[in-house]
């Protein structure tokens, strides 16, 4: 009995240090891609001049949400214009999270940093949907893809990455709930040297 015991009690201690552990990594952009990486497990990898892309490996919770923020909030930089989280990887969330998620965006705006968030699987956005989450945002916070939310930062802040330009009309998409989501498209040089011809 007592092994039992022992085995349900050790069980429970692994479910509550999982819940209260925070992974963050930074992403950089693969070259000639739209994939997104670890730096330190792919050193190819480029960071984006004045975006910080983060992933966010767990469930994000009341037990974790302290760390999270805290560790969010120390990789901003002085040169930081807009955060981008990738949250592929995010388990599970709770609504004290979601809460909090509001909170940060909000506190983040009064610093003149942009919190984006991408790459929500279906689950969790039913779970923001239900929520009331995008009654509380704007549509510029949330993007299906990273690389969307990437190319967004980018055309708000295009001093900051010149080797890179951003078609300014969004594609839309539509999903079955009726979100819509911004598609943004980049540019490849022939394409910018063509237009640039065409308005002279």
């Amino acid at each position: 009995m007592f092994g039992i015991y022992s085995g349900v009690g050790l069980a429970l201690l692994i479910i509550i240090f999982n819940s209260a552990t925070c992974k963050i990594v930074t992403l950089g952009r693969l070259p000639g891609s739209t994939v997104y990486r670890n730096i330190k497990r792919f050193p190819m990898a480029k960071e984006m001049p004045g975006i910080k892309i983060l992933r966010f490996d767990g469930s994000l919770n009341f037990a974790n949400w302290e760390k999270f923020v805290s560790k969010v909030q120390a990789l901003a930089t002085k040169d930081t214009h807009t955060m981008a989280l990738d949250a592929s990887a995010i388990h599970t969330i709770d609504s004290s999270s979601l809460k909090g998620l509001i909170q940060l965006i909000q506190s983040f705006e009064k610093n003149g940093i942009k919190l984006l968030f991408a790459n929500w699987r279906s689950p969790k956005r039913d779970l923001l949907e239900r929520s009331g989450f995008y009654d509380h945002v704007t549509d510029d916070t949330i993007f299906l893809t990273l690389h969307d939310a990437v190319l967004y930062a980018i055309s708000r802040h295009p001093e900051y990455n010149t080797d890179v330009h951003v078609d300014m009309e969004p594609s839309t998409l539509v999903e079955s709930d009726g979100h819509v989501w911004h598609g943004y498209h980049e540019e490849n040089p022939k394409e910018v040297e063509l237009k640039e011809k065409t308005d002279m």
